[in-house]
């Protein structure tokens, strides 16, 4: 209601529209900042076009995660932002010439924030990564975004696979702004690229990298990155292929175990099965395929591959058929710490270990969390750093002591916004949106306009060929005069005779 007092952090106004001659489905605009809190977003505007929005199951994913992909804009991961950045423990700004390296020549814009560069270090297993890439190449998000297959299913990715997961890389770019304490992250984690080492960071869509492939390969088979299934070779972006994941390729979805012609190819889907290159069969079958889901053991360092119940052992990365037995070929191993040491349940959020339990012929993963975590993937921190001193832990939850709010009791809460500073916010937002929406109006009347024009002009164009077609075409010559009427008889009546019309269809 109007001169209500708004007690938050950031207030969001949500507006829809209705415009058919644009093709986007939302945008987002910080309306104002608090010049006396860091800098920091106080409002802003997010818009969805209803004429592009879709109320269908299929296409509720994409458009909730277009409404998410806004949010995270405006808390930060946006260019505009960038200036106003602090120091997350001085609270000083940093200004973006220390932290933002805009593209230049051939060169990619990047990040350089410390946390960042950290996170990708850890996540990639890459001493040498120096900054984080961005995409230079959006038209309305430009450098607002990862660079395209940094890491595939992030949400915040300018090409996404259809994961859209929210990753600590986003987290990390979050809390660089110094004005948010991350507590907490998603339980789901990405896997693109994950512990693949520098090459694939430093040098992607090289063939020889696990993930990606050659031009001509288009449309052949091969195992995913992580080797969680396998896919097809597609191009992603110009010049640069990858292996795009088939639907009935995830080598832990047990359904597919009822597509399976285990006769030649011995493929077993499930927890604990993984991808690989082979094209092992039995003597005198042909199979059509050089991948496979199979099970595998990791014992003593050692790697070995199921085989139709029997154990192949994996030396230097390739796992013979044992002579004499009715196998012929072989199979291709990736290193043992790519999948062996792979938790199969999730990282557990690096608060727990993933243990494999084994319930007869049933393969399970279950995190075991270390002490002070909970949660099927470790998720939650039972009383965060003992409260930071603010609250007391009951319950394995933080009740905080009075002007402090948070899981953890790590903020101080917030004073009311004065009524007079709140509603010229509001005013402002409101201001600025309409001015928005009537430069969108007057775009979309001179497009019509244009269009009304061309319109016109093409229907004249037209007559004019009507007009040059009539005077080329000779006049009709003219028809021949009709013939005198008989003279009546004498003393009689003058009678008409009825001619019909032949109405016989052709």
């Amino acid at each position: 209601a109007e001169g209500q007092v708004v007690n938050g952090h950031l207030v969001v106004f949500v507006t829809f529209s209705v415009e058919p001659n644009f093709d986007y489905l939302t945008w987002s605009a910080v309306c104002a900042i608090d010049s006396d809190n860091k800098n920091r977003p106080v409002a802003a505007q997010l818009n969805i076009n209803l004429y592009n929005f879709q109320p269908s199951v299929s296409q509720y994913m994409f458009q909730y995660n277009a409404i998410r992909r806004e949010i995270i804009h405006i808390l930060g991961f946006n260019v505009q932002l960038y200036k106003y950045f602090r120091d997350a423990k001085t609270g000083a700004e940093i200004g973006n010439t220390n932290f933002y390296k805009p593209v230049s020549g051939e060169g990619k814009a990047s990040l350089t924030l410390e946390p960042v560069v950290q996170y990708a270090r850890q996540y990639f297993k890459c001493d040498k990564i120096t900054e984080v890439p961005l995409d230079s190449q959006s038209v309305d998000r430009k450098d607002s975004l990862w660079a395209p297959l940094l890491i595939r299913e992030e949400l915040m990715s300018s090409q996404m696979n259809g994961e859209s997961i929210l990753s600590k890389l986003t987290y990390a770019l979050l809390q660089s702004t110094g004005w948010y304490v991350v507590t907490s992250t998603s339980p789901r984690e990405t896997t693109w690229g994950k512990n693949r080492g520098c090459d694939f960071v430093l040098k992607p869509c090289d063939p020889a990298t696990p993930g990606f492939c050659a031009a001509k390969d288009v449309n052949k088979e091969f195992c995913l990155e992580n080797f969680a299934g396998f896919g097809l070779c597609k191009e992603a972006i110009q010049g640069c292929y990858v292996v795009e994941p088939k639907h009935n390729g995830q080598c832990m979805d047990e359904k597919n175990n009822n597509n399976l012609n285990n006769d030649i190819l011995f493929e077993e889907y499930g927890l604990g099965s993984k991808c690989f290159q082979a094209n092992i069969i039995k003597k005198g079958q042909v199979a059509n395929r050089q991948v496979r889901c199979l099970t595998y053991e990791c014992q003593n360092d050692q790697l070995r591959v199921i085989v139709d119940g029997q154990s192949l052992l994996c030396k230097d990365n390739v796992a013979q058929a044992a002579e004499g037995s009715q196998f012929t070929g072989q199979i291709t191993c990736p290193a043992y710490n790519t999948i062996c040491q792979e938790d199969m349940c999730g990282s557990c959020n690096n608060r727990g270990t993933c243990r494999r339990l084994i319930f007869g012929t049933i393969r399970t993963f279950k995190c075991s969390c270390n002490p002070g975590f909970s949660g099927e993937n470790c998720e939650t921190q039972r009383c965060v750093a003992g409260c930071f001193g603010n609250g007391e832990c009951r319950n394995d939850k933080c009740d905080c002591k009075s002007g402090y709010v948070g899981k953890a009791c790590q903020f101080k809460q917030a004073s009311e916004i004065p009524e007079g500073k709140l509603n010229a916010m509001i005013k402002q937002a409101q201001k600025e949106a309409k001015e928005k929406r009537d430069k969108l109006l007057q775009k979309t009347k001179k497009q019509e306009t244009k269009d009304a024009k061309k319109d016109e002009a093409k229907d004249a164009k037209k007559d004019e060929a009507k007009d040059a077609k009539k005077q080329e075409t000779p006049a009709p010559a003219p028809a021949p005069a009709p013939a005198p009427a008989p003279a009546p008889a004498a003393g009689g009546k003058h009678h008409r005779k009825n001619i019909k019309k032949n109405n016989k269809k052709h």
